[in-house]
């Protein structure tokens, strides 16, 4: 995690106060996770903005440039190696078999048809209300 040295150590100092700049006004009693989400938000909300000056219990301690915002951001915030896996692909599945359903009962007609079949809550016979199988 990046301290709030780290934060301030980031920042350029030489750039002068300006009418224009962005402030952002922080205590430094503000946890530091706060402080980087707000500033990830920040420059994350519009693709326009290059810099926000930081003003820690009313000092001025320079300009935090978007370049070096990236450097607060950890690599767990991207995920770890292997957090990807067992994820979906966007889209609808076209893999799907359907299955095919009896009721057990002899001589029953009743038929019918499944995407999914859950063998301890199977779909009923709506004529002797047992429980329907698979047809192999």
């Amino acid at each position: 995690m990046t301290g709030w040295d780290d934060v301030l150590g980031l920042t350029d100092q030489s750039i002068p106060v300006t009418d224009h700049d962005e402030l952002f006004v922080v205590a430094s009693v503000t946890e530091r996770t706060a402080v980087i989400d707000y500033v990830q938000d920040w420059f994350g909300g519009d693709d326009g903005r290059s810099a926000l000056r930081l003003v820690v219990d009313g000092a001025d301690c320079g300009v935090l440039h978007r370049s070096d915002a990236y450097a607060l951001v950890s690599p767990s915030d991207r995920g770890g190696l292997g957090a990807g896996d067992h994820s979906t692909l966007p889209g609808y599945s076209v893999a799907y078999e359907l299955l095919t359903l009896r009721c057990p009962q002899p001589g029953c007609r009743v038929r019918g048809v499944a995407v999914s079949y859950d063998a301890d809550d199977p779909p009923a016979c709506s004529l002797h209300h047992m429980p329907m199988r698979i047809d192999a």
